[in-house]
């Protein structure tokens, strides 16, 4: 009798599982007057109040609006970017001790390459100005960008781009440690009008 032919087993296809990724949502950060937290859906009649209150010197400082953007839409994108701090962007509403939302901080354009950084920019309503909000918010968002993971974004740098006639937010960057840095000057569109801007730069310890 001829000997069976040998038949080689099967490879065994083996399913290569991936870990499961977690990500670590960040909750709310209380300063001594202020509530730092993610935005609500039930933000938005006031969101759009403080918009409308806040948008002649938005429009000068700080075009929240993209091209052809409604005010709903505004509130729609930051509700989105406020999720998750992992990502392209990150953005708190700014909450007082009386529960009213007074404005917002964000960090944008997140980059993780050779270095970890974004750029920052912040806004408060005009009826909630010179109070000390502001610098309040901001320190409590650098110190935020600049911590390590799980407490803050792990970041080495944080830029904000500052015109020269915004004088309330250039002594306020200074005054929390941002530097001005040398022939960094830039033009930024705002409402489509190249406005000349400062890069000033905070890093960490």
């Amino acid at each position: 009798m001829g000997s069976k032919p040998h038949h080689a087993p099967a490879p065994t296809m083996v399913a290569q599982v991936n870990p499961p990724v977690h990500v670590w949502v960040m909750p709310p950060t209380r300063t001594p007057r202020l509530l730092l937290r993610a935005y609500r859906p039930s933000d938005r009649r006031e969101f759009l109040d403080r918009l409308t209150d806040a948008s002649e010197q938005l429009a000068c400082w700080l075009p929240l609006h993209r091209p052809g953007e409604t005010d709903d839409q505004v509130f729609e994108r930051h509700l989105a970017e406020s999720v998750a701090a992992a990502g392209r962007c990150w953005r708190r509403a700014v909450q007082d001790d009386e529960g009213r939302l007074v404005g917002g901080v964000n960090l944008i354009n997140i980059r993780r390459g050779m270095t970890f950084e974004a750029d920052a920019n912040w806004w408060i309503a005009p009826e909630f100005q010179r109070r000390g909000f502001a610098t309040e918010a901001v320190q409590a968002l650098v110190d935020i960008a600049l911590a390590d993971p799980p407490a803050g974004l792990g970041l080495h740098r944080v830029n904000a781009m500052i015109t020269g006639a915004n004088e309330p937010s250039r002594r306020l960057a200074e005054r929390l440690g941002f530097r001005r840095l040398a022939e960094s000057a830039a033009c930024v569109a705002m409402g489509g009008v190249p406005v000349a801007h400062h890069l000033y730069a905070r890093t960490c310890a």
